[in-house]
């Protein structure tokens, strides 16, 4: 995709910020340096930090972190058209990007990620920290010791977890859900019914939507040790506000409500 506008970014430590906007034609940098400036290691890391824009291209290249200790933490805040691609390798850096992105692929070894909305394809391997992403195209979700909250998806999803709950509040799409250690919750946004493979070694499952065994589209549900509950989605209850901090909020209010069911 050599002219769609995108962020390409390798942060080690800190918060990767990407704010998605309608009204912008071109990138900005709103800001790039220490995350905190009281840290006078984190200031010195950051005068290495390399932040440019080609064109509709961000790009974002962290100084290689220290031999010993752990990477000083950077901050870098962009704002990008609406429809911009990200992709991001971050070490034990957030990523958080808001309004309406084109894809999102992230891979952390240690650093939650969350979107508000990406209309394509969502490819998000974390080694730890949770994943909230609103509403996305489809895609693959693969984590390690984290929670997974998806609200809605359109496309074709793939959810592997080895040692977190997964909850998906929204879903109208094939999907396939494993977990080795973890509770599994799933919003079913249509009456057709579909046949469910619903698997748990140790747990209890719960189910209240339509099944067919004879028919050829399928959802997965494995867990091998957890509970597995699938009901009937109720979106005007569980969608969280749409703006920044709204939108964290929210995720938290109605993750809240979910488990309380």
């Amino acid at each position: 995709m050599p002219d769609a506008p995108r962020v390409e970014a390798t942060l080690h430590a800190g918060r990767l910020r990407i704010r998605a906007d309608a009204g912008l034609s071109a990138p900005v940098v709103n800001e790039a340096g220490p995350k905190l400036r009281t840290d006078p290691v984190a200031v010195e890391h950051a005068r290495r930090l390399d932040v440019s824009v080609e064109g509709s291209a961000v790009r974002v290249q962290a100084p290689p972190p220290p031999a010993r200790g752990r990477a000083p933490q950077l901050l870098v805040d962009v704002s990008v058209p609406t429809g911009t691609h990200v992709w991001a390798d971050v070490g034990e850096a957030q990523v958080v990007a808001t309004g309406e992105v084109a894809s999102l692929r992230v891979h952390t070894s240690s650093g939650s990620v969350s979107a508000e909305q990406v209309t394509g394809r969502v490819d998000v391997r974390t080694g730890r920290g949770p994943v909230t992403i609103h509403d996305c195209g489809g895609g693959i979700v693969d984590v390690s010791d984290s929670v997974v909250i998806m609200r809605s998806t359109r496309g074709p999803v793939e959810i592997r977890g080895r040692s977190g709950d997964v909850h998906v509040w929204w879903i109208n799409a094939p999907a396939s859900v494993s977990t080795s250690t973890g509770n599994v919750r799933l919003g079913w946004a249509h009456d057709r019914p579909v046949h469910l493979d619903i698997r748990t070694d140790l747990g209890s499952r719960v189910v209240t939507v339509p099944d067919d065994p004879t028919s050829a589209d399928t959802r997965s549900v494995v867990t091998v040790v957890g509970d597995i509950t699938v009901t009937p989605a109720r979106p005007r209850q569980d969608v969280p506000p749409r703006g920044p901090r709204a939108y964290v909020n929210g995720i938290r209010a109605a993750a809240r409500r979910w488990r309380g069911r």
